[in-house]
């Protein structure tokens, strides 16, 4: 049997929409005590089998205990309560076409180790596909850590979770039964940017994002946005994988954009074309994964990187589902020094 979840109009079985119901009921009301399964019977109108299977993958990730005679009752998730797993699997997204030597996922890889080589277990790389889905689907004992996994990832995250494997998600936040993540606080982290503008007494802020960039800047911008409020002109641009000089030096004509303007980059992959058209650096900020453009003599709000892949293995390795929801805050460099 399937229902319609009202939230996006798609359609889903109705064993799942129990199980997410009884979720967020748990999280509105905190009431621990599940209905009996002849109550949930009644009020979805489906037979035992239906709600066994709704039940089944709560009682197996722990989140639901089962006492005889009292009842069935949610519990809340504690360290070192995850599942034992024999191996980790990183999967990369399948649009991803050279990341092997990108430092965001070095950083990353290097984090996941240093956690996974204290629990004594081995991490394997693999490019998502519909064939590794399938392994996954079918392996019990190995967890999948997902770096940055966009639409078609996210789906196979929520099916595989939906299966009862570990599955963790690594800098995007995904709100879904069984599914575990730890990310940047990119909101956080855009309020920072938003302060520095203030800080510099710009006159206005343009943020300039890749149109390939769609998991992180919606937060930067919301967090940009609240710091600065109507005090200064905000603006967006999107930019497009061609073209970029020409398209930021329009961006800036058409918004009025001088030496007071403060610049953010969503990416380091923006910043030669920017400072072809915004020489005055001290205006300029930059979200790096590395310190390394400090030498440029910009701004940088630091991603957390390699403290987020420790996290994640400690989630994904070493079963510690409290820190599932973790998210870490990046810190402001300048040629001046550190500032947190």
């Amino acid at each position: 049997m399937i229902m319609q979840d009202d939230r996006n109009g798609s359609i889903k079985p109705i064993y799942q929409q129990i199980r997410e119901d009884l979720l967020l009921g748990f999280q509105k009301t905190g009431e621990a005590r599940l209905p009996s399964e002849r109550e949930i019977c009644k009020k979805y109108g489906v037979c035992r089998p239906t709600v066994h299977k709704a039940l089944s993958y709560l009682v197996e990730t722990g989140l639901v205990v089962r006492r005889p005679g009292k009842g069935s009752f949610f519990q809340p998730p504690e360290a070192g309560s995850g599942r034992n797993v024999a191996g980790v699997k990183l999967v990369i997204r399948k649009d991803w076409k050279i990341w092997s030597g990108d430092c965001y996922f070095g950083q990353t890889i290097q984090g996941i180790y240093e956690t996974l080589n204290g629990c004594g277990l081995n991490l394997s790389i693999e490019q998502f596909n519909d064939r590794l889905l399938l392994q996954l689907l079918e392996d019990e004992v190995t967890s999948s850590i997902w770096l940055s996994p966009e639409k078609a990832e996210q789906e196979a995250i929520r099916m595989l979770a939906d299966a009862g494997r570990t599955v963790t998600a690594i800098n995007r936040q995904i709100h879904a039964p069984g599914v575990r993540f730890v990310s940047g606080d990119h909101q956080a982290d855009g309020e920072e940017a938003g302060r520095f503008a203030l800080l510099h007494r710009a006159n206005r802020v343009i943020f300039f994002v890749s149109e390939a960039e769609s998991g992180l800047f919606a937060a930067r911008e919301a967090g940009i946005a609240h710091i600065l409020g109507d005090a200064i002109p905000f603006r967006r641009v999107t930019l497009s994988l061609t073209g970029r000089t020409e398209a930021i030096r329009r961006a800036a004509k058409e918004f009025g954009a001088d030496g007071n303007t403060a610049v953010v980059l969503n990416s380091g992959s923006l910043l030669e074309p920017a400072l072809r058209v915004f020489p005055p650096r001290e205006n300029l900020l930059l979200f790096a994964d590395n310190a390394e453009p400090l030498r440029y003599g910009i701004s940088l709000i630091v991603q957390p990187v390699a403290e987020i892949g420790r996290i994640a293995g400690k989630i994904a390795g070493a079963g510690e589902t409290a820190l599932s929801g973790t998210l870490v805050r990046g810190k402001l460099l300048t040629a001046e020094g550190v500032r947190a």
